[in-house]
């Protein structure tokens, strides 16, 4: 495509240049399978951006230790949004939530985990306590909170600081679990 374009715009100097009707017909002939290509692939990348958004944390993911030993297993699903009016007033800003089972629980107990609050205006920034605020704000980092564990999401192969300590991550997805400690999320089907 690229050298009958370049053909036409060294004949004519613009590209928006026809010296007739026909011209710009033969052209919309030769390339309208290519305008189409180009439509259907942008239209369907927005909708796999879109759907990747929505669906961040699903999955099935090993816990490793700091020694890289698998320590559990655990299935995350989104779950329903949160209804407003059953949470306390500083949870309303985020209603996501997502389902999150163990293979030692047998995959029987599941845990609702909510996003980390981040509302400057209402002084709620959960990543404030870590020095997250700025990772956040550049969109380097998102966490969700199960109440006992928290984990999150980074860039791969990567140091990630919490306060004077840092630690390496492989997958960018880590997280912290009571009675556990720092562990490397590794996603698997």
């Amino acid at each position: 495509m690229l050298p009958l374009v370049s053909t036409f715009i060294s004949r004519n100097k613009t590209i928006w240049k026809f010296d007739n009707f026909f011209t710009m017909h033969n052209m919309l002939k030769i390339y309208s399978h290519h305008i189409l290509f180009l439509i259907i692939v942008l239209l369907g990348g927005s909708n796999a951006v879109v759907s990747q958004n929505k669906a961040i944390w699903s999955g099935n993911y090993v816990l490793k230790s700091s020694k890289a030993e698998a320590i559990d297993s655990i299935r995350i699903r989104k779950a329903k949004d949160a209804n407003k009016d059953d949470l306390a007033s500083r949870f309303e800003s985020d209603l996501s939530r997502w389902k999150i089972a163990s293979k030692n629980d047998n995959y029987e107990d599941e845990l609702i985990a909510r996003r980390f609050l981040f509302d400057i205006e209402s002084y709620r920034n959960e990543y404030e306590q870590f020095g997250w605020t700025t990772m956040h704000s550049k969109g380097e980092i998102e966490c969700i909170d199960a109440g006992h564990f928290f984990m999150c999401q980074t860039t791969p192969n990567s140091q990630v600081k919490i306060d004077d300590e840092a630690f390496f991550t492989k997958t960018g997805v880590f997280g912290i679990r009571l009675h556990y400690g720092l562990f490397e999320l590794e996603k698997y089907e």
